[in-house]
């Protein structure tokens, strides 16, 4: 069942990221790449825990799980700000189309507090702390979605009482900030429908014709995969066959029992890895054969020559690379061009949050170093925005399970943390094909290549994993000898957990994707497909190559598929407000500016304080009033009975200009075509002259 969840800002709120912005912020709050803020799933997952605790909620505390727990039913999303979709979207076009930045769609929703710690009446010293506020008002929404709940009434009621007991969020709860108001309505399920899905496949084992059926993910929220040897600290940079195919059980188990979904899941059903890709019609990009290189820094020179280590014959070649220092490619993808003769390089950004895990006691101190309990620490992640393609092979009615079971859900969520702020996919796919074995027929002169797509697990004679290439053998027949002199091979170390037995898996040293095997053989081999163990998973992928299909040199090329034919008129509810700010901020920079001149020749000495604030008060007044502008100002001025006062304020208000004719000075900066928003320059006019007044005060009572 799904639920929505409302969160409205009844004060100033702070969800601290741990992070700070240079040297100007020292606590900053979560936001995206736009400067759209958020607030962690993360968070609202952990306070939700506390008030069920605090109302007896048992029913859910028991489907939140413990921490730790793996196999928990409770998905919540991060809490995104409402018409978040129409937000992005509009203001993503602005943003390309240069109308404004992100960093003033984040001073719409936020400003700066400082505070400092006090001690015996004096300010402490270095406890200055500058933190970025989200302003009160703004609204929040996410989606909770809870499966397998047999009583959902029971926990909706649940859900419904811990939104009213949830009053606050986030850091400095007792200063003042994070007061929140919750509210929970339910959302329409479609799961009746989905029960009869897997009905309408008959399994039948012995077909023999395959289908391929290829399909993108496309991040919408980052991702993590955690690190085969099971550093919780490193990601890695390509998502797991064995992923998707654990999620694919996970939505057959949804609608069906774990026996009926189980049967789909045979060695007939292989699960590729996903690689990055650079846009969704392009091609999978595949690991960097290790055997390439390039001179160190070459980029910078414009030199785009990579080099093929394994096809090098050249004797001038060789010797003009011997004193060079050469770099592989490793943790990249590559595309190579049919002709062979070109290649483009993909990397996959990552990024890094961080977390903190209160104490189980909330009365003490977060101090880690008192408290096991309470811990601090940072997660790597893939980053959000990239697009991951795959594929998967089998039967007819596996394929067509597969499509309507998981790419049609149009949605998804993989990885680690994924019930909470992390994992969550966009699902798309192509038209499924029939596949078809590629072979290809070598003769034993040759020397050919196995370039492998994805880590290789084999057994030697004993069944034990080997990482020894040789023992490819056992896999194909002892024609197959492997030169090793002449591979390039690289190795990894790999886990895992086993949910269903909830067991760490032995960690196990196996020949890593991008390994390029020589090796000669007499007979006739698949060109691609998979080889070794646990290929259901995505594991022992390649594909072979003959010498002469390879060149010794490539040329790195670079493309830029940014779309920029954007409309610059685009507007959205917030744009003309920030516009707006950014104009008024521009005026202010002028009113600074123009200060010091204005102050000497035309104020200083002429005017006293209790004048100028009467002025600002008189403009104040404008700015809050939508029927008065900058005329109604100088109407009044005018009024001024001392002669000397009213001609020394008109000076301020006026000046000649080359024409010979007096005109407003905001008029005489050439501000026309930026404020031709504003009417007349009523309102650019006033914050000019407020700015400048309120500059004049704060001197003059300087001056004493």
């Amino acid at each position: 069942m799904k639920y929505n969840m409302i969160i409205k800002c009844k004060s100033d709120l702070l969800v601290s990221t741990g992070d700070s912005f240079n040297s100007t912020v020292d606590v900053d709050v979560c936001y995206d790449e736009l400067g759209l803020v958020y607030i962690p799933a993360k968070r609202i997952k952990g306070i939700i825990r506390e008030a069920a605790f605090d109302t007896n909620s048992n029913e859910l505390l028991e489907i939140l799980g413990g921490r730790g727990d793996r196999d928990t039913k409770f998905f919540i999303d991060d809490a995104k700000l409402q018409n978040f979709a129409k937000l992005s979207k509009e203001v993503t076009l602005n943003i390309n189309a240069g109308n404004y930045y992100a960093i003033d769609v984040l001073d719409y929703y936020t400003y700066m507090r400082s505070q400092t710690s006090i001690k015996d009446g004096v300010a402490k010293p270095h406890s200055l702390r500058t933190m970025r506020i989200i302003k009160k008002g703004v609204c929040f929404e996410t989606i909770i979605e809870v499966e397998g709940a047999c009583k959902e009434d029971r926990i909706y009621g649940q859900l419904e009482n811990i939104a009213k007991a949830i009053r606050h969020i986030g850091t400095s709860r007792t200063r003042g900030l994070g007061r929140v108001e919750c509210s929970i309505s339910k959302l329409s399920d479609d799961k009746e429908d989905e029960k009869k899905k897997l009905d309408e496949y008959v399994i039948n084992a012995s077909e023999q014709l395959k289908y391929r059926l290829d399909y993108t993910l496309s991040l919408k929220e980052p991702l993590i995969m955690i690190n085969g040897d099971g550093n919780r600290a490193v990601s890695e940079n390509y998502i797991e066959g064995s992923k998707i195919l654990g999620a694919f059980i996970r939505e057959c188990s949804k609608i069906a029992d774990n026996e009926k979904a189980m049967k789909f899941i045979d060695e007939d059903f292989i699960f590729s890895n996903l690689y990055v890709t650079d846009s969704e019609s392009s091609c999978r990009f595949e690991p960097v054969m290790n055997s390439l290189k390039h001179i160190k820094n070459s980029e910078l020179k414009g030199d785009t020559a990579v080099y093929n280590m394994v096809k090098i014959k050249d004797v001038r070649e060789i010797e003009k690379l011997k004193d060079q220092q050469l770099q592989s490619y490793s943790n990249k993808f590559a595309s190579i061009s049919e002709d062979k003769n070109d290649i483009k390089i993909l990397g996959v950004d990552k990024s890094i949050s961080y977390h903190h895990r209160r104490s189980a006691n909330k009365g003490r101190t977060q101090n880690p170093n008192k408290d096991d309990d309470n811990l601090f620490f940072q997660i790597e992640s893939i980053a959000k925005g990239q697009m991951f393609k795959g594929y998967v092979i089998g039967r007819k009615e596996q394929v067509d399970a597969f499509k309507k079971v998981f790419i049609d859900k149009g949605v998804t969520k993989i990885g680690y943390s994924k019930t909470a702020q992390y994992g969550i996919c966009k699902i798309s796919n192509s038209v499924g094909e029939l596949f078809e074995d590629n072979f290809i027929d070598i003769k034993e002169e040759d020397m050919c290549y196995m370039h492998l797509l994805s880590p290789l697990i084999i057994y030697n004679k004993s069944f034990m994993v080997s990482s020894n290439a040789c023992h490819l053998s056992y896999y194909v027949d002892d024609n197959f000898k492997v030169d090793i002199d002449k591979s390039h091979i690289s190795y990894k170390t790999i886990g895992g957990y086993n949910v269903t037995w909830k067991t760490i898996k032995p960690n196990i040293n196996i020949i890593d994707k991008g390994s390029v095997i020589a090796f000669t053989y007499n007979g006739t081999l698949q060109k691609s497909g998979f080889l070794g163990e646990r290929n259901t998973e995505g594991f022992g992928e390649y594909k072979i190559y003959k010498a002469d299909e390879l060149n010794d040199k490539l040329k790195l090329i670079y493309e830029n598929n940014l779309d920029t034919s954007v409309n610059k008129n685009i507007q959205c509810t917030i744009s003309n407000e920030i516009l707006l700010k950014k104009q008024l901020d521009a005026v202010a920079s002028k009113a600074f500016a123009d200060f010091g001149d204005i102050y000497e020749n035309k104020i200083k000495g002429k005017i006293n304080s209790t004048t100028i604030s009467s002025i600002i008060k008189l403009l104040n007044d404008c700015l809050l009033s939508d029927d008065k502008d900058i005329k109604d100002v100088l109407k009044i001025i005018c009024l001024v009975s001392d002669d000397d006062k009213r001609k020394y304020l008109m000076d301020i208000f006026f000046e000649k200009s080359k024409e010979d004719k007096k005109e407003l000075m905001i008029e005489r900066c050439k501000f026309k075509n930026e404020y031709s928003k504003f009417d007349d320059y009523s309102r650019a006019a006033i914050h000019y002259y407020k700015t400048l007044f309120t500059l004049v005060k704060y001197e003059i009572r300087k001056k004493g």
